[in-house]
């Protein structure tokens, strides 16, 4: 009886563990767009969408230069300012600016084919990880926080021209402002999850919270692929 008490506990666990194991987190960053006036605008970004698969498919910029060669500049860590204008081909005009917003944004298990040899009784299963981007003229920010914590179609927004843009600079050290934004947001989620828990839920994490973690930015960093 002993024994069948501790199997039954260990199958409890396991089931469990494979329950709560829902990847890793996205990843969400206050973001500051200084346009070409000096004018300096904030908001949020997705810096990296999460998931089952444990693989961050962020989406970034792209410059478009000569001869259609294609310069994929996505967030990532260490995230260093992005300024278009460092690159000559920008400058004189023979390179193009696009927003890379990533179309696998929110995850998924890349497709695969199986090969099976009946004579060894091998069975091979062979990948292809497909990302696509859709290239835009204008760069996306998002302004509020809605109530399960994920920015997207549903948050306030705001598109900004990319031929506008100086720089793009994820902030370390966002004001108060946008602190008692996410407080708030996380308190009413907490508050809505008292009486109906999310079981498959996995709050999102925000990069200034992180950003000083050395050991946690080494272990998700191990998931951006580009």
């Amino acid at each position: 009886m002993k024994n069948l008490i501790l199997t039954l506990t260990l199958i409890v666990a396991l089931l469990n563990v494979a329950k709560a194991d829902l990847g890793v987190p996205t990843i969400q960053a206050i973001c500051k767009v200084t346009l070409n006036d000096s004018t300096t605008i904030e908001g949020i970004i997705s810096f990296g969408k999460g998931g089952y698969d444990y693989s961050y498919r962020p989406s970034g910029f792209c410059l478009l230069h000569e001869n259609m060669v294609y310069q994929l500049i996505l967030y990532s860590f260490p995230f260093v300012k992005f300024t278009p204008y460092s690159w000559g081909d920008y400058r004189s005009g023979k390179s193009k600016l696009f927003y890379a917003d990533n179309q696998d944004a929110q995850g998924g298990y890349p497709m695969g084919n199986y090969e099976y040899n009946s004579s060894d009784s091998i069975l091979t299963k062979k990948t292809e990880l497909i990302e696509a981007y859709k290239l835009n003229d204008k760069m996306i920010l998002y302004l509020s926080i809605p109530f399960h914590l994920y920015v997207g179609a549903d948050s306030e927004s705001i598109l900004i021209p990319v031929k506008k843009i100086l720089s793009v600079d994820v902030v370390s050290n966002p004001s108060q402002v946008w602190l008692n934004k996410i407080e708030e947001a996380r308190t009413k989620l907490i508050e809505a999850q008292k009486n109906d828990a999310w079981e498959d839920y996995l709050e999102p994490v925000w990069y200034h919270e992180i950003i000083g973690d050395e050991k946690q930015v080494t272990y998700l960093k191990q998931y951006f692929k580009n």
